[in-house]
């Protein structure tokens, strides 16, 4: 799988690497949208339950910090599955999340 991706980044020109680069920014910036939009409707669907007395106020506060830190968890693995760092001139390396490498 090393090598194929080697080879792939070798035959890509810089200014393919640069469209392909602008477009994983683009769906990482996609994927923060959705999650945050999740966190949004979860955080009315709270609003309401405790409005209409099915959780305590205390409650809601909880679930409220719960879901805050979910969403932050889901933003940073988003963002490391989809890290990419210059290797050398022009060359860029993505590292796999661990759910997509090869076992050793």
């Amino acid at each position: 799988m090393t090598g194929a991706l080697s080879e792939l980044q070798s035959s890509l020109n810089e200014e393919r690497r640069q469209e392909l680069l602008k477009i994983v920014h683009r769906r990482i910036e996609e994927g923060k949208i959705a999650i945050r939009n999740e966190r949004r409707d979860a955080l009315e669907r709270l609003k309401t339950q405790e409005k209409n007395k099915e959780i305590s106020q205390d409650e809601h506060k909880l679930f409220q910090n719960q879901l805050q830190k979910l969403t932050d968890s889901y933003i940073v693995n988003m963002e490391k599955s989809a890290k990419i760092r210059k290797r050398g001139p022009g060359r860029l390396a993505v590292r796999p999340s661990d759910s997509q490498r090869e076992p050793e």
